[in-house]
């Protein structure tokens, strides 16, 4: 009977304690997201060959939305997910999928994001094959594209 006590007491502390370290995990998470939150992006150039990929069960796709999207080849064998919108500085106005498979240069700045399989749940979309848990996503922030002649 002594054991059994012990064995409960045990279990209980653990648990406690536990419990207390993911919520102190949680806090910090949370200020320190703040914290990078309110600084100003650091933008940076990056040159390579955008490329169109069609959604697959990857960890890639699932970052760049779940549909088709489009990534910057660079470096050796590096790629990153770009998030894009309306150029309008040119005439007509033009989008990144304007730029598929040419040599450019881009300027903007990384942002990472946790998408959560509940992320993909919670916005209308029905998605029946889904992640199993959450995951880190790099992006790159396009602000500006130009040409590498």
């Amino acid at each position: 009977m002594p054991y059994l006590i012990a064995t409960w007491f045990s279990l209980v502390s653990i648990t406690v304690v536990a419990n207390d370290a993911v919520q102190q995990v949680s806090e910090f998470a949370s200020l320190y997201q703040s914290e990078i939150s309110e600084k100003p992006p650091k933008l940076e150039q990056l040159t390579g060959v955008i490329i169109q990929k069609s959604w697959s069960k990857s960890q890639q796709s699932y970052c760049a939305g779940g549909s088709d999207y489009l990534v910057l080849q660079y470096g050796e064998q590096q790629e990153i997910i770009l998030e894009y919108k309306l150029i309008e500085d040119s005439e007509p106005p033009k989008t990144l999928a304007d730029f598929i498979n040419q040599k450019i240069v881009i300027t903007g700045y990384r942002q990472i994001d946790t998408i959560t399989p509940a992320d993909r749940g919670n916005n209308g979309q029905h998605i029946v094959q889904t992640l199993t848990h959450s995951t880190l996503c790099n992006k790159f922030i396009v602000e500006e594209v130009t040409l590498n002649q």
